[in-house]
């Protein structure tokens, strides 16, 4: 083979390497553009989609239905309580019947007074576990979402609550630190569609 061949062989050869050096990257390149998802962060605004939750409308009903089981009997206490005390401004003050009622109405009073605080706190603890309830069944929702559509992250989003003008430094550098979420676009935000698949979920009970 004369030097001209040999010079053309070595050129075809390089040319066939490179070109599959070429291919195997762009094979690679496609491959991975289509293992990956086009994005593998979601936010999700908290507060907008419980307030969207039918759930949580029926739940807030069940809740103002056992807080009138508490305040029905306490109610009948206050209104005894109350004729307690105009029953003693009409007996002769200091009289055995007024010293009696003026008991009776007190120990009432103080009875009144316990059972409501009582009911307060057995509201409060109704509350929490409702809103634990909800939090968690966001949570689950998010998560089946996110698995479904791609995404591997999902992150609160607090970018749209304002930093206090008028408090303390501290606090304002402490929003302001604390703060998860800078931006978010609008193509990221599985708020509106969690609630609505909760929302579906719950209609189909």
């Amino acid at each position: 083979m004369n030097r001209s061949n040999l010079w053309n062989a070595a050129l075809v050869a390089s040319i066939l390497a490179v070109a599959g050096g070429l291919w195997r990257a762009g094979s690679s390149a496609a491959y991975a553009n289509r293992a990956a998802p086009a994005c593998c962060v979601a936010v999700i605004d908290l507060n907008m989609v419980l307030t969207s939750m039918d759930e949580r409308k029926a739940r807030e009903q069940e809740l103002q239905d056992y807080i009138a089981t508490l305040e029905s009997p306490l109610r009948d206490m206050q209104t005894k309580v109350q004729q307690g005390q105009d029953d003693l401004k009409i007996l002769p003050e200091k009289s055995t019947d007024w010293y009696t009622k003026r008991e009776e109405t007190a120990k009432l009073a103080m009875r009144l007074r316990a059972e409501g605080e009582v009911s307060k706190a057995l509201v409060e603890d109704r509350r929490k576990q409702m809103h634990l309830a909800l939090f968690a069944k966001i949570n689950e929702t998010a998560a089946r979402y996110a698995k479904r559509e791609g995404f591997q992250v999902i992150i609160s989003n607090d970018s749209a609550v304002e930093i206090p003008q008028e408090a303390p430094e501290n606090q304002v550098q402490a929003a302001m630190v604390g703060r998860r979420v800078i931006h978010a676009d609008a193509s990221v935000d599985i708020s509106q569609a969690v609630a609505q698949m909760m929302n579906n979920e719950f209609k189909a009970r």
